[in-house]
């Protein structure tokens, strides 16, 4: 087994419909050691954060987590911080406007 140190996603933008930002395979283990969202517009933004299994779908009542980011303002979001994904597992995210979030998450993958 190795574990490697790893920028897990970087400048990924967020749409307005939940989708994949992380996802683990059947023999990989991925652990979140930091994840911060940043709003690059000029209004508020929602974000939404699921942590799912292989067959999981976000709906409104299973997030992880839920965050308003003022404009131009950055969200370390501590609800993923120290998360471990495996078994094809993923973490899911969105924003109220496509593009106007970006998201930056780093950590370990061990296989």
């Amino acid at each position: 087994m190795s574990t490697i140190l790893s920028e897990l996603t970087i400048d990924t933008k967020l749409t307005d419909a939940a989708a994949s930002i992380v996802e683990s395979t059947a023999n990989t283990n991925v652990f979140i050691g930091a994840a911060v969202f940043t709003n690059t517009s000029s209004q508020t933004e929602t974000v939404t954060v699921w942590r799912l299994n292989n067959s999981g779908v976000a709906d409104a009542t299973n997030y992880l987590a839920v965050k308003d980011i003022l404009a131009g303002k950055t969200w370390q979001c501590a609800e993923l911080t120290g998360q471990v994904i495996s078994n094809e597992s993923k973490i899911q995210a969105s924003t109220t406007t496509d593009d106007a979030v970006i998201v930056n998450l780093s950590g370990t993958v061990s296989n």
